[in-house]
């Protein structure tokens, strides 16, 4: 793998959020104090400043103060997880619903409690690195699968079906890839998993829009098609004050005391109670009529957004998901690293950059004429800046499978 020169990585920055908008200011030494519009946020339905979320807070803060008083199995369930995780399992009619402190300790968690080292895991090539770190914890064989290729998942599920009948089976894979935009067909999926008795993981963390099934043309929520489990990063979708997630379990072939007690839930402090007063409130709110119909309205805007781009020319690759804006900077044999850093000199803030595109994430945020603005800065770009002698050419994602580990992961580390 090319390593990337320095000089070219994303640098950390400190941002502070400029009141009541939807816009970043730099902050620290030798910076200029410029706003930017931030269209990186994970709060993705906007309710981080919705009064009545901050008010639910602070009720909390009052009563409770802040902070987490140790872990659930010690001192650290408190009637405001009970009640949450009741709410969810009753909206959704879901069995069990566990809360976590983030999607990250879920999902190791959920793979940690479902697999071994008798287990073989087939996982999709690009899920996200907690998930890799679950499997690399439970010692279990992992194969994976090129992206979101279900005939893929198929012939490897069949060769190991072949090799062991009983071999216990676990397929992991997203709703939604945040950074190609790209969703599997969850309802073969789950069908496909069926068929093997192969036990079906599915991480939602960017998907948190899928749930409520306001649009027809989204891929629909895992927690709709018959996966075992799902997780949520309550975060992205329900604001949670910063860390929050929830892990979803359901059916016959899962086994919900052998999840509580996963050293993940049990051996971490639990979510304060100020989160989740957070969480329960924008949940609340999102579940209304009115909430619904904000979001049908910001996903035809966004489709709206990413039509007229497309017809000005600016290279944008076929997402899923309306509220991303995928720039194709490899079909100007630009790198997403340095297209990025141009953009933010032109006041807009992207998601974290890859070789060959980068991501910018609508949300619900308030950006007055975006597209005007990243059509003039794209042209700017072509015109001032010539792509460098000896650029390398760049594939769109997803890259293709290149092997599978020939060992599993307990053993390679």
């Amino acid at each position: 793998m090319v390593s990337i020169p320095p000089a070219r990585r994303r640098q950390l920055r400190t941002w502070m959020p400029e009141s009541s908008t939807d816009r970043l200011r730099a902050a620290g030494e030798n910076c200029d104090g410029r706003s930017l519009a931030d269209l990186a946020s994970n709060d993705y339905l906007n309710l981080a400043r919705h009064p009545e979320v901050q008010q639910a807070a602070w009720r909390v803060i009052q009563a409770q103060g802040v902070g987490s008083a140790g872990s659930r199995l010690v001192t650290g369930s408190r009637p405001v997880h009970q009640q949450l995780e009741q709410a969810l399992g009753d909206w959704l009619g879901w069995d069990t619903v566990l809360l976590f402190p983030s999607g990250f300790q879920a999902n190791l968690a959920a793979v940690t409690a479902l697999a071994d080292r008798h287990t073989t895991v087939l996982a999709d090539r690009l899920i996200h690195h907690s998930l890799l770190v679950g499997v690399q914890t439970s010692g279990a064989q992992l194969k994976r699968f090129a992206h979101n290729d279900l005939a893929d998942l198929e012939r490897k599920l069949d060769q190991v079906r072949s090799a062991r009948a009983s071999k216990p089976l676990l397929v992991i894979s997203e709703s939604l890839f945040s950074m190609e935009g790209t969703s599997p067909n969850l309802e073969e999926l789950s069908s496909i998993c069926q068929h093997h008795g192969a036990r079906l993981l599915v991480d939602e963390a960017h998907g948190s829009h899928l749930l409520p099934g306001v649009d027809p043309q989204l891929p629909k929520s895992a927690l709709h098609v018959g996966a075992d489990l799902v997780v949520h990063s309550l975060h992205k979708s329900s604001t949670a004050l910063g860390q929050c997630a929830v892990l979803w379990c359901q059916g016959s072939r899962i086994d919900p005391e052998q999840v509580e007690r996963s050293l993940g839930w049990l051996q971490t402090s639990s979510p304060s109670a100020l989160l989740l007063a957070s969480c329960e409130a924008s949940l609340a709110d999102w579940q209304t009529t009115a909430g619904r119909a904000r979001l049908v309205r910001r996903l035809q805007q966004g489709r709206v957004l990413q039509r007229r781009l497309r017809s000005d020319g600016l290279p944008l690759l076929p997402t899923t998901d309306p509220l991303r804006l995928i720039l194709h900077t490899a079909a100007a044999g630009r790198s997403g690293l340095d297209v990025d850093d141009w953009m933010m000199q032109r006041g807009l803030v992207a998601e974290l950059p890859e070789p060959g595109c980068l991501t910018f994430c609508l949300g619900f945020g308030r950006h007055p004429g975006l597209g005007r603005r990243l059509m003039r800065a794209w042209r700017k770009l072509l015109r001032k800046q010539t792509p460098p002698a000896g650029s390398p050419s760049f594939m769109p994602p997803p890259l293709p499978l290149l092997s599978s580990p020939a060992l599993a992961c307990g053993e390679a580390w």
